[in-house]
């Protein structure tokens, strides 16, 4: 039995279904997830490609809806399913960021302005002080700020990757979701991306879809889906011991 988590995330029932391109059939994505994820926990969702993980994350992140209409979906003690797409995008951008494997940065904003963005997205001002310096600070932690003003086509595949985490922390998220952030990156760049994930553990809910033994050996659980299923969760260290060590 999967049971709610006041704080976390808590998924009951989640199927999703796409049509086929040639609308000729359906093809389950998910099917009957059950899934509760604890506040500041490190989850690592591993499986072959196209077994669900990115439909997984979408949905945990509130960017896809299940297709079916019997499913739980509370977030932060908050019941996702009632909520309208207003409310739901407010939600989105003060608790949940974002690392996408393609990046998604905007091509014409410089690095500074793409992680002011999220800020404007939910209230602040061109004005407020607060947006230069939360921007400047977390350009400065992920070491961009000698790249502030370039555009992206300007940085390198993991200066993008760097950039893709400051603007995810942007609103100071209780949430991140990462999909594949070291895939396509050489070892002594994705150890760079690994260590700014390490510095983020214990303080963040990190939910990750990833090959890489590296983030699953620092993780505290690791979900294996196949198939749109979830056929293991395997718990490497208590909550508490997690915590405890880092």
């Amino acid at each position: 039995m999967v049971r709610i988590l006041k704080n976390g995330i808590y998924l009951k029932n989640v199927s999703k279904e796409y049509k086929a391109k040639d609308g000729s059939k359906k093809i389950n994505a998910l099917y009957d997830i059950n899934l509760s994820i604890p506040l500041n926990g490190f989850f690592c969702i591993t499986g072959e490609s196209g077994a669900g993980k990115t439909t997984l994350l979408n949905i945990i992140g509130t960017l896809e809806k299940p297709t079916n209409k019997d499913y739980e979906l509370f977030i932060l003690n908050e019941n996702i399913s009632m909520m309208d797409e207003e409310s739901l995008a407010f939600f989105r951008g003060m608790n949940i960021g974002f690392v996408f494997q393609d990046f998604n940065l905007i091509s014409i904003y410089t690095s500074l302005e793409n992680i002011k963005l999220p800020l404007f997205l939910v209230g602040h001002k061109e004005e407020d002080e607060y947006i230069v310096q939360r921007s400047k600070q977390l350009l400065d932690m992920v070491g961009l700020y000698d790249r502030r003003n370039h555009l992206p086509h300007e940085l390198s595949g993991g200066e993008k990757q760097r950039l893709a985490f400051a603007r995810a922390l942007a609103n100071d998220p209780e949430i991140l979701i990462i999909d594949e952030p070291t895939a396509n990156l050489d070892d002594k760049t994705s150890d760079k991306i690994i260590q700014i994930i390490k510095s983020l553990r214990g303080k963040k809910t990190i939910i990750i879809a990833t090959h890489d033994e590296k983030l699953k050996r620092i993780s505290n659980t690791i979900i294996k889906i196949q198939k749109g299923e979830i056929i293991s969760k395997s718990i490497i260290k208590s909550l508490d011991h997690y915590i405890n060590e880092i």
